[in-house]
């Protein structure tokens, strides 16, 4: 990038800055999803290289008693660091305060959903769609919210989730659907599933018709909420409810027809190959695959249903009460102790890890041995960091319209490296 262009960058973001006071908020905040996007770029010309040289030095220093693989993840866990220091010091110059959604940025036929209701569903010929919101707009799925008027057959409030045209997860509500039924009349905590359409002859692609429940999400994979000891017992009743779930409920479940630790070493398979598709070059990555390679039979256990997502990102509370698991997107069977790892960093913040394990098995929850739990710990991480660089990619192949998929490795990659070295550290 010339000099001449990274003033322009500077330029244009100032400009924006100066915008954002005269626009209405969720118009400041797409702006603010673009000056990150700026601050990023301007992060990756004036920032980026003396990091690479910082990081070169660091390889390069004597390690002492550090073996090689130890020394590597060492410097490229303080690596990650700083570049995540910089583009927060970069974002901040850049005045970037949210990252919100318009809730009413959607496309989306009333009338083709409302004839569906009363020809599909046994609706009244009264009903109305009073008002459509988006939820969320996520990697693969979108959830939309629909609140109906004049209906007898469904409840006044639904959600929709619906497969997204482009979806490198490779994933569809419509494998989702039958095993969703089948757990909630087994009584786990997920909205009621209603009705499947496979087609996209309704709207922009297959969905399942859901109940809304109450509540909301309070954090995510990569931002635990506060302290709370109420919310995280239940959290951890939910999950070991799901675990305690017979396998058999779910006939057919992908995973089924494999041990704990070839399913593990397809995950890793496929993370890898998809990891090689990016056409990155981080080291870190080479090295944790290396690692979970060389201990793949610590992923060795007993087989139970999985959520596969279960993070605070999927659970809707409200109060101090799950209302809802949501997104099972991975659901399958196999080692519980990957939901446990999944869920590492969440359980960190909203407790403290071990109080959570002790309030899991207290539930009913599984006993793991420690190698269980940090080999699904760094698995999880290592699988989060892979998709977090796809989102990146996508947004670059303009395959995703959202400004924040853009800023996906920027803003987060970079967090599952500090983890995923930080965790290769404490085995090495």
């Amino acid at each position: 990038m010339s000099a001449a262009l990274l003033q322009s960058l500077l330029a244009v973001r100032k400009a924006c800055v100066q915008l954002k006071a005269e626009l209405a908020p969720a118009q400041k905040a797409r702006l603010d999803l673009v000056t990150t996007l700026l601050s990023k770029l301007i992060f990756d010309e004036q920032d980026l290289p003396t990091l690479q040289e910082q990081l070169a030095t660091l390889r390069a220093a004597p390690g002492g008693s550090e073996t090689p693989a130890a020394k590597l993840a060492r410097s490229e866990t303080d690596f990650a660091r700083a570049c995540e220091t910089a583009i927060n010091a970069e974002i901040r110059a850049g005045e970037a305060l949210a990252q919100a959604e318009d809730p009413h940025n959607e496309v989306f036929d009333k009338a083709a959903f409302r004839r569906y209701l009363v020809d599909s569903l046994g609706e009244s010929t009264d009903l109305e769609i009073a008002d459509v919101r988006l939820a969320s707009r996520g990697f693969s799925k979108k959830t939309i919210l629909v609140e109906l008027r004049n209906n007898r057959v469904l409840p006044a409030e639904l959600a929709l989730r619906i497969d997204r045209a482009f979806n490198f997860l490779g994933t569809t509500v419509m494998d989702e659907y039958t095993p969703l039924v089948a757990l909630h009349r087994a009584g786990i905590r997920l909205p009621r599933p209603f009705a499947l359409e496979p087609t996209s002859k309704v709207l922009d692609g297959p969905f399942i018709v859901f109940e809304k429940k109450s509540g909301g999400l309070i954090g995510n994979n990569f931002q635990a909420p506060q302290r709370n000891d109420a919310v995280a017992a239940d959290v951890a009743a939910c999950l070991a409810q799901v675990h305690r779930t017979p396998c058999r409920v779910l006939p057919g479940l992908r995973g089924a027809d494999m041990d704990c630790v070839s399913q593990a070493r397809a995950e890793i398979d496929k993370s890898v190959a998809d990891w090689r598709a990016l056409k990155r070059s981080l080291p870190l990555m080479d090295a944790v695959f290396d690692w979970l390679y060389a201990h793949v039979e610590w992923a060795a256990g007993e087989q139970a249903v999985v959520h596969g997502d279960y993070n605070f990102n999927n659970i809707l509370i409200d109060g101090d009460r799950v209302s809802a698991i949501v997104d099972w997107e991975f659901l399958h069977i196999g080692n519980p102790a990957a939901d446990l790892g999944w869920f590492h960093y969440g359980a960190t913040g909203i407790c403290g890890w071990d109080q959570f394990l002790k309030l899991y098995r207290e539930a009913g929850g599984h006993e793991f041995t420690r190698r269980q739990l940090d080999f699904h710990i760094l698995l999880g991480q290592a699988r989060l960091a892979v998709m977090t660089l796809q989102t990146e990619s996508g947004f670059n192949d303009g395959q995703f319209d959202d400004v924040k998929f853009g800023l996906s490795g920027a803003l987060y990659t970079n967090k599952s490296l500090i983890r995923i070295g930080e965790k290769l550290q404490s085995l090495l």
